[in-house]
């Protein structure tokens, strides 16, 4: 088993929501100011860490009419257990770091709680670690699942279970980008396929490869899909009031920049 390191930080902890000024009335309230209150330097970070790996189980036998051959069949469980407990202090602009071993073929859930001195508790889930690898599934992978910039280069390699497909020989492999139809084919001897994230991908493109072996083909059973970082094209729209107050009936006036 592979062990790795994952490392979980936060920008910001924060224990409580802000306090508005009176029930139904938001006069006085900064309408930018982060709903969440500042950040809470100092603050005790406790976080539990919750692993989940699939159990394979052998159903029985299949005959596959591609490669005409019989082949067992299995179902995945899916097994979910306590992995870790851990504790950690926000420094003065309320940032934490957390880390635990991970092995790659697990994921993780990690809850984040912070208690306020008034007793209050918020929290914040997150899901960690690197994709499932099924080992008897082909599928096309990626060390970089994104989201992407364009511009960014996509490297993906079709395998079986952790193993690259074979090159060479008769294999031959077929490789597709789609979006509302197929914009680009290539043809390669070889299980790795690179391709730029292009203008024309965004918001999304997805990228399926085929393995033909000289007797039958070998396919994923769905494809890729790259997306884009909606960051790099993430517009600022400032809405203002054109009056402080309308009376009722009154007919709302809006600013837009």
């Amino acid at each position: 088993m592979n062990w790795g390191q994952i490392e979980f930080a936060s920008c910001g902890a924060r224990p409580s929501t802000s306090t508005w000024p009176g029930r139904g009335d938001n006069r006085g309230v900064d309408p930018e100011a982060d709903y969440r209150g500042a950040p809470a330097g100092g603050q005790v970070v406790k976080a539990e860490v919750v692993e989940t790996s699939y159990r394979k189980v052998e159903t029985g036998d299949y005959y596959d009419f591609i490669a005409k051959a019989v082949r067992k069949s299995y179902r995945y469980d899916e097994v979910k257990g306590p992995a870790a407990k851990l504790t950690a202090t926000a420094d003065g602009a309320g940032h934490f770091e957390l880390s635990f071993p991970a092995p790659d073929d697990k994921t993780f859930q990690v809850t984040v709680r912070v208690t306020d001195p008034a007793g209050r508790t918020s929290h914040h889930e997150e899901y960690l670690g690197s994709s499932i690898v099924f080992p008897d599934f082909t599928q096309l992978s990626t060390e970089d699942y994104g989201p992407h910039k364009v511009g960014d280069q996509l490297d993906v390699v079709l395998r079986h279970g952790p193993d690259a497909l074979p090159s060479g020989g008769d294999n031959r492999y077929l490789f597709l980008r789609a979006q509302r139809g197929i914009r680009s084919y290539a043809i390669n001897d070889g299980p790795r396929y690179r391709t730029p994230f292009a203008d024309d991908d965004v918001p999304s493109v997805s990228l399926l490869g085929v393995r033909f072996t000289g007797d039958t083909y070998d396919l994923p059973s769905e494809p890729l899909m790259a997306t884009l970082d909606e960051a790099t094209r993430r517009l600022e729209v400032k809405v203002t009031p054109e009056k402080p107050r309308y009376a009722p009936v009154t007919r709302p006036g809006w600013g837009f920049r």
